[in-house]
């Protein structure tokens, strides 16, 4: 991370505090990228403690941050992102696609990426920025369509024509799981004092949500 910043190199990240998000950000740093961190509140039982992080992380690494409120979208949301509504996964069903694909339909909250991505570039256009950094992984695209390649070159055909600087997403985990992730945030070294992976906000994670499994394997198995 002592590479100096080339501020042509400039980027907006969209930073939840989670173990993704937060390691693509340094990934990002990693490569010369000149960072704002963009917190989007949208109703998430997580929220106190996802901003609280996010602020820190920014802070930590003197990134100017902004909130954006879309405490709408949590209630017009049904999912247990925002509610308690919704079944859990045990450890033993993370590898069964049947089993995610159930679990997903409970966190799914509606166009949630595509919305965060579109004001996100709104940021970024203003700004002159033409990159946004996503913290997408493998393992969770094949429940969650919107976490995956296919969603991010959709998605920047579609940037080409609503922004005139022709924002692009990236995402430098996209092509990695979870145990890879956290391996890469170890190298980095992500604090993880300041990570925030669970759906709620106690605390201390929960340890039961499907969120928290994923990065105590991760971590279990790194």
């Amino acid at each position: 991370m002592n590479q100096p910043k080339d501020i042509t190199k400039k980027a907006i990240i969209l930073l939840s505090s989670g173990l993704d998000s937060t390691t693509s950000l340094y990934m990002a740093m990693d490569k010369g990228y000149d960072c704002q961190v963009l917190f989007i509140n949208y109703g998430q039982r997580s929220l106190i403690k996802e901003r609280e992080f996010s602020e820190k992380i920014a802070k930590l690494n003197n990134l100017k941050w902004h909130e954006v409120d879309l405490g709408w979208l949590g209630n017009i949301s049904e999912s247990s992102l925002n509610t308690k509504a919704g079944s859990l996964v045990g450890p033993e069903h993370l590898d069964s696609i049947e089993d995610c694909q159930e679990s997903a339909k409970n966190v799914w909250v509606p166009n949630r990426n595509g919305l965060f991505i579109s004001i996100a570039a709104s940021f970024a256009e203003a700004d002159n920025i033409k990159v946004i950094i996503l913290g997408f992984n493998k393992e969770e695209a094949q429940t969650f369509p919107d976490n995956s390649i296919e969603f991010m070159d959709q998605t920047n055909l579609s940037l080409k024509y609503s922004t005139s600087n022709q924002v692009q997403v990236e995402s430098p985990t996209v092509h990695l799981n979870k145990n890879e992730i956290y391996q890469k945030a170890v190298e980095l070294k992500v604090p993880m004092n300041l990570l925030w992976s669970c759906y709620d906000s106690q605390d201390k994670p929960c340890r039961v949500c499907e969120s928290c499994m994923r990065f105590d394997r991760a971590q279990t198995q790194s």
